[in-house]
């Protein structure tokens, strides 16, 4: 499972290290005042309601783009790990279990 986290992760980091991806989640963050659809926080983080992993051709599209805090994310994913990046190793530690509704606006 580790290698597969570490895979998924690198694919995804090619897209928001890409100019097309800071232009168009500029954007995103525009339209939706920078507040969290979820919660209202403020937040400069957007959220893809189809995975870019798993549905690459929507990975801009501004349908497919929502802003969202950290927080919100986190239990869309009903994420139960964190990346910690130790001495140049990645490892995943378990910290959440909490589950959570899934937002489609």
């Amino acid at each position: 499972m580790l290698r597969k986290l570490e895979k998924e992760k690198k694919i995804t980091n090619m897209l928001y290290d890409s100019k097309p991806w800071l232009i168009r989640s500029g954007e995103v963050l525009k339209r939706d005042k920078h507040k969290c659809k979820s919660c209202g926080r403020k937040t400069n983080r957007v959220h893809h309601r189809r995975s870019a992993l798993y549905h690459p051709e929507m990975s801009l599209y501004p349908g497919n783009l929502v802003t969202m805090c950290d927080k919100c994310e986190g239990e869309i994913h009903n994420r139960n790990y964190n990346f910690v990046n130790i001495g140049g190793g990645s490892i995943y530690i378990k910290t959440k279990t909490k589950h959570s509704r899934y937002i489609l606006g």
